[in-house]
């Protein structure tokens, strides 16, 4: 074994680790949900999302662990590490920015950078205890149409979800 001189700070490692974790097998989603409690008849949702098989648990839970955000929960054939408060993803969309910020990251050369950008958009919309406004609603239907879609299939389409908030009474 080489000595390099260097220490390694098993902190930033495992920060590291679970931050690559997130960008090579994550997804970053943007639901609407039809709702007639709502103003404008929808509620928007916001989550990350990293699906991994049966025996996948120990390793998921550990990163959510490392990052402190998030739950773990049987899915499908297997486990899902799930972030979806604003407050959560906002904690999460810091920690990214910072790693990106200070480290030699291949993550902006990746295809699912670009789902990310279109996600932080949607994050300045949703900020925590913010009211969105019909403006904010159209503008985060649009978004959602960009990025990944959730696998369930029974997801509306973008122009179902405007029409949905343009027959909204004000």
């Amino acid at each position: 074994m080489t000595d390099t001189g260097k220490t390694i700070d098993r902190d930033v490692l495992h920060t590291e680790f679970a931050l690559g974790l997130i960008a090579g097998e994550g997804s970053f989603y943007l639901t609407f949900g039809k709702d007639d409690r709502r103003r404008f008849g929808v509620t928007p949702g916001i989550r990350f999302q990293l699906n991994m098989g049966q025996y996948s648990e120990p390793l998921l839970k550990w990163a959510a662990d490392v990052v402190d955000l998030g739950r773990v929960t049987d899915h499908n054939n297997g486990y899902a590490w799930t972030i979806s408060s604003r407050e959560d993803c906002h904690a999460l969309r810091s920690l990214i920015d910072e790693h990106v910020a200070n480290h030699e990251s291949g993550f902006k050369q990746t295809p699912k950078y670009s789902a990310y950008q279109r996600w932080i958009e949607a994050l300045d919309i949703m900020c925590p205890d913010a009211t969105l406004l019909r403006d904010d609603l159209r503008e985060l239907a649009r978004i959602r149409g960009s990025i990944n879609k959730m696998p369930n299939g029974r997801a509306r389409s973008t122009s179902e979800i405007l029409s949905l908030i343009e027959d909204a009474k004000d």
